[in-house]
């Protein structure tokens, strides 16, 4: 299944998985709703099958098949309740309706400045140049990183992410 999957092109950690993010995910979606990553890691692709495995963590865990490298602190995805339900509660309160309210502005000034260099070529990856950026330009602010640090803050998010992913054990099948 994890040799099938590299040779289809189901390996998440491609550089060019982006770049056909869609078609794989129609093909994952049609024809493989549960597919096996070359890192270990199963992709579930059907709305029930995906709920009913978010509903059951006792069966389904997400730190079983998580290594964080040392000194970094498992992100939120990678929790199971109760641990994930206390770091969702902390988070969920800078995201107050009030806060977020009074975050809008800002927010939207930094969607219009992202968007301006595609509308003014006319074209662009939306993706790429606009949606990626968003939120780390928010938490970044939110956190106090300076503007010029932003790039720095998405480089080091990335690499702790690609770092998380390459540390999965291959997970047992369900």
């Amino acid at each position: 299944a994890a040799s099938e999957s590299a040779e289809r092109g189901w390996d998440f950690s491609r550089p060019d998985f982006q770049e056909r993010l869609y078609d794989i995910y129609r093909e994952l979606r049609d024809d493989h709703p549960l597919a096996r990553s070359p890192h270990g890691f199963w992709a579930v692709s059907h709305f029930a099958d995906v709920y009913a495995i978010a509903s059951d963590p006792a069966t389904y865990s997400s730190e079983r098949t998580v290594i964080s490298p040392p000194g970094l602190v498992p992100t939120i995805q990678s929790l199971d309740p109760p641990l994930h339900d206390g770091l969702r509660a902390l988070v969920s309160l800078a995201f107050t309706p009030k806060r977020v309210r009074e975050m809008e502005p800002r927010v939207r000034a930094i969607a219009q400045g992202l968007l301006a260099p595609l509308v003014e070529a006319g074209r662009g990856d939306l993706l790429a140049a606009y949606a990626r950026h968003i939120p780390s330009r928010v938490i970044g602010e939110m956190i106090g990183i300076p503007d010029e640090r932003i790039p720095d803050f998405k480089t080091v998010r990335a690499v702790c992410d690609g770092i998380e992913a390459l540390q999965k054990p291959a997970a047992p099948a369900p």
